[in-house]
């Protein structure tokens, strides 16, 4: 029997970003009101048996637990078309295949490089309508549009937060659709599951508050978009999601990220504690590029290195 007063949280990883989904795991639960448990889904991309038991052990500190989904990587490795790009990228596809229960009629999807500050539950409590996803709006999707023929007048979608409708994803088949998308137009995809998403769902989702999915061009010291965005600017005053969309990371030397404090403050709490960043020239030459280049420039030139 499941609990109502559950939310069921899903991430997806490989053995590379176990670390940081233990950082996302117990940002959720420390920041969760008292009166709610969370229930967690990792579809396993390849994680070892020691950093399994790791992930465990931190959730269990917080009396929380973990079901682990196979999926075959294998379905999915002619997806994986650029080089930072893994198979685990697109599991989130299989969700509402992997979990079958029909007393978990929606779960919260979560990417490994985002950090939660404010109680899961609000946004669980989001009224979904007849929507198969709510999301949070991405500021640099515009540009996508002619690749995946979406109407000019449609907004996209970032999919590293999602509120799954999991009875009305199924009934409208968007798996099969994303993957039928994903596999007839290889030569349009830069944003992976993410464009293939958008290019079924460009209609179909329910757009969240921005706040729930706060991206790194959305922290750009003079963002036009935030003079004719009011909710915009109060969500990143008072963000509930921060994801270190993008590179470098938290977890790099010479990331800069305002909020990278965070993700050292909750990963503290997890078995990964002791983890420092490698330091070496190249990456404290990094950092002084990083700090004397403005963020504008330095964005510019992660999205030309990314184009190659």
């Amino acid at each position: 029997m499941i609990a109502a007063d559950t939310v069921h949280i899903v991430s997806s990883t490989d053995n590379g970003y176990v670390q940081h989904l233990g950082a996302v795991y117990v940002s959720l639960l420390m920041n969760l009101a008292p009166e709610w448990n969370a229930k967690f889904y990792v579809i396993d991309g390849g994680i070892e048996p020691a950093n399994r038991l790791r992930l465990v052990r931190t959730v269990q500190r917080f009396g929380a637990s973990i079901e682990f989904l196979t999926v075959n990587p294998e379905a999915y490795y002619a997806f994986a078309t650029r080089r930072h790009i893994t198979p685990s990228a697109f599991f989130r596809l299989s969700i509402p295949d992997l979990i079958q229960s029909a007393e978990v009629d929606k779960v919260i999807y979560l990417d490994c490089d985002l950090i939660v500050l404010d109680d899961i539950s609000k946004l669980w409590m989001t009224d979904m309508k007849q929507y198969p996803i709510a999301a949070v709006r991405d500021l640099g999707g515009g540009n996508r549009f002619k690749d995946l023929s979406i109407p000019p007048e449609s907004k996209y979608f970032n999919s590293g937060v999602l509120l799954i409708n999991m009875q009305q994803w199924r009934r409208e088949s968007i798996t099969a659709q994303v993957i039928r998308f994903i596999r007839d137009n290889p030569d349009k995809m830069y944003y992976h599951d993410q464009d293939g998403l958008n290019a079924i769902l460009h209609d179909k989702w329910l757009e969240l508050d921005p706040r729930w999915n706060i991206q790194r061009n959305m922290l750009i010291r003079g963002n036009k978009e935030l003079k004719r965005n009011a909710p915009l600017a109060e969500a990143i005053r008072k963000p509930s999601v921060i994801h270190f969309t993008g590179t470098p990371k938290p977890w790099h030397f010479h990331d800069n990220h305002t909020y990278k404090h965070q993700y050292y403050k909750y990963l503290a709490m997890t078995e990964w504690e002791h983890f420092r960043p490698s330091v070496g020239p190249r990456q404290i030459a990094k950092k002084i590029a990083r700090k004397l280049l403005p963020e504008f420039l330095n964005t510019l030139l992660i999205n030309l290195k990314r184009s190659r």
